[in-house]
């Protein structure tokens, strides 16, 4: 089995489906706010594809046959409880690094923790890292000999390496796109010396796009940035908001503490 292509075949899938998983229950089953009136896009980049998904995915695919093959001839339930603790530790150190990254680098939070017990600056917490244990165990006991299966097949097929590449020439160009916008919140936060919610500006740019009837324009960067723009000012003011909702709420926590 080539491996390097391997794992790409997984990325790709864990991406593709990931998202049509969020796409679903976002839009779908959770019509909370904004989401009940038009469609969120669940990730960060324009196309139909998480990477964290599928960095998952790949993750506990290598995870999985590590530690069955490091546990070999050991009981069932003890290679599933190994499995599922060294994932909690791999994903919620994914999630710490990446989120630190977003935090203090680019000015952005993605996803938001902080009202979670036993948060740590809103990136992880106990429930999530609990739920990815969850997600590794159930993979394991149900998926990983189906994606196996897959990989099998892949590799006696690599005709259909052909659309492997095409998912990363437009993911690539997806990523490059994605930059772009991710520098300018990085300039905004900048100058306005805050982190913006990426949630919040999403459902702000989905509401201008509605209202304006505007047709997202791949390649135009110009008339994106200026809508990006626009809606990061008022993004910027649910964010402060959203500060004041969580400096009322410490307060109250500190007081029923004391």
């Amino acid at each position: 089995m080539n491996v390097p292509l391997a794992l790409a075949f997984l990325f790709a899938v864990g991406a593709i489906l990931g998202w049509c998983i969020e796409f679903l229950f976002r839009n779908l089953i959770s019509h909370k706010g904004p989401r009940g009136k038009y469609f969120i896009n669940p990730g960060f980049c324009q196309g139909p594809w998480l990477p964290i998904y599928g960095i998952g995915v790949s993750f506990m695919f290598i995870i999985s046959e590590v530690v069955s093959g490091w546990m070999e001839g050991k009981p069932q339930g003890l290679v599933i409880a190994a499995v599922i603790v060294v994932v909690m530790i791999v994903m919620t150190l994914l999630e710490l690094i990446g989120g630190t990254f977003l935090l203090d680098v680019l000015n952005m939070r993605l996803w938001d923790y902080r009202e979670r017990w036993g948060n740590y600056r809103g990136i992880t917490c106990p429930l999530f890292t609990a739920i990815w244990g969850a997600l590794g165990g159930v993979y394991f006991t149900f998926l990983h000999m189906i994606f196996y299966h897959w990989l099998e097949w892949f590799s006696q097929n690599l005709a259909f390496a052909f659309f492997v590449g095409l998912f990363y020439g437009v993911f690539v160009l997806d990523l490059l796109y994605s930059a772009g916008k991710a520098a300018t919140i990085k300039e905004f936060g900048d100058s306005h010396d805050m982190v913006i919610q990426y949630e919040l500006l999403k459902e702000e740019l989905a509401k201008r796009r509605k209202e304006q009837h505007e047709k997202f324009k791949f390649l135009n960067q110009a008339a994106q940035d200026g809508s990006i723009r626009k809606a990061l000012e008022e993004t910027a003011e649910k964010v402060k908001e959203t500060k004041k909702h969580y400096r009322k709420n410490s307060r109250k926590k500190n007081g029923k503490a004391n």
